[in-house]
């Protein structure tokens, strides 16, 4: 919440975060090696406050850590196949408590999942083939547990909540979940011209049962003696629902707080294009330029309640990211180098709602409305710098600088 703060006067938006992680590798023989990675992440912040909350002495804090173990093991089979296993497992919590004085309402929160996750995939060089295969699988353990008074239906003149509301709530639910995916690929290059295609499968079982078939094309073309690559690329996409408050949001309980309405959430899926080019305008400059398009359906977004910082799932029936990304890139330049890029991004979300939970007044323009507006994706302009000097063969200096609107 440090750069997107849910209230613009943002008292208490404080926070500290650490961690450690431990690391092995061993190479068994010239064929087979393993990587051992473990590392555990916590962070504990205070909810951010508005100035009415501030001045009756709320407190709100949360802390989420995550445990994570995984083990990854590479073996040639032969000069031309190799082969990688993957195995890991996370343990995600995450917490909120609030204080007496919390106003207009004190939350209380612990959620939380399990998860393990193995993968296996198979590379094949063949003539000017280069061929992939592999496997996924994701077991889930979720759980939630979330709890509210509603101390006021207002703050100061403001209306938050409507009276049919009840002032308690309690909801606990845990669940298992499952996905399995299977992909296959191949890059083939004819003399100058490269092609890569494939195509993926996912199952996805939580917060619905979907299946999706994914294929992907992308084609790059070398202009010969020019110095112009140009490129292009087709995908669907299948985009899982995020975990936070699941199965909260996947729940029915609109007349349980009041009215309101409940829709389901599923998976999304989407269409991206993107085209571009990379020149070589001499030994030491390159310039590079792509344009990309993408389309949604069921398009993932979140909720917050109120200032909390607890927020649920919801979906866009649709969604549209655009936008175009350029660099210019100066090399051996003497002892400079440097880069300066900038991209343009307008993420646009269209109304009715598709998916989750809906509380209040608004309920009906969310559902039958049709206008569109800016998502948190939503980039407009991106400036990034930067400069090298290498003063020495073994030390060497940069600056840089960025800008986002």
């Amino acid at each position: 919440r440090y750069l997107d703060p849910p209230v613009e006067q943002n008292y208490t938006n404080r926070g500290s975060g650490g961690g450690f992680s431990a690391s092995l590798e061993r190479q068994w023989s010239v064929n087979d090696h393993t990587r051992f990675h473990a590392d555990r992440r916590n962070t504990r912040l205070m909810g951010p406050n508005e100035l009415l909350q501030e001045a009756a002495g709320q407190r709100q804090d949360r802390d989420g850590g995550e445990t994570l173990g995984q083990v990854s093991h590479t073996h040639i089979f032969t000069p031309h196949v190799l082969g990688q296993f993957r195995a890991m497992f996370r343990n995600t919590n995450a917490r909120l408590w609030s204080n007496s004085r919390s106003t207009p309402i004190r939350p209380a929160q612990d959620r939380g999942f399990h998860e393990a996750y193995v993968a296996g995939s198979v590379s094949a060089h063949y003539g000017g083939h280069e061929l992939k295969g592999g496997a996924e699988g994701w077991f889930s353990s979720v759980h939630e547990d979330l709890s509210f008074h509603i101390v006021s239906y207002r703050l100061g003149t403001v209306r938050i909540f409507d009276r049919d509301i009840p002032p308690d709530f309690h909801f606990a639910g845990r669940t298992l979940g499952r996905t399995q995916s299977g992909f296959v690929q191949d890059s083939w290059r004819i003399r100058s011209l490269n092609v890569s295609a494939g195509v993926r499968f996912d199952h996805y079982r939580l917060a619905a049962n979907e299946t999706a078939w994914s294929p992907r094309l992308g084609i790059a073309y070398e202009v010969p003696k020019s110095g112009l690559v140009l490129h292009g690329s087709y995908d669907r996409i299948f985009q899982a629902p995020a975990m936070e408050n699941i199965l909260l949001a996947s729940s029915d309980l609109a007349q349980t707080l009041g009215g309101g309405a409940f829709l389901p959430l599923r998976p999304s899926r989407g269409n991206f294009v993107e085209a571009g080019f990379s020149k070589s305008v001499s030994p030491h400059l390159r310039l590079d330029g792509s344009w990309y398009r993408r389309s949604f359906e069921n398009f993932g977004d979140d909720s917050l309640l109120i200032n909390t910082g607890v927020s649920f799932p919801i979906a866009f029936s649709a969604a549209t990211v655009r936008g175009f990304e350029s660099k210019v890139e100066i090399r051996g330049l003497g002892k400079f180098n440097g880069q300066l890029s900038y991209s343009n991004m307008i993420g646009i979300g269209k109304l009715p709602v598709a998916g989750g939970l809906f509380l209040g007044d608004d309920v009906s323009t969310l559902l039958d409305g049709t206008s569109a507006s800016p998502i948190s994706q939503d980039q407009r302009n991106t400036l990034r710098s930067q400069v090298r000097f290498q003063a020495h063969p073994r030390v060497w200096f940069a600056v840089g600088a960025s800008y986002n609107s």
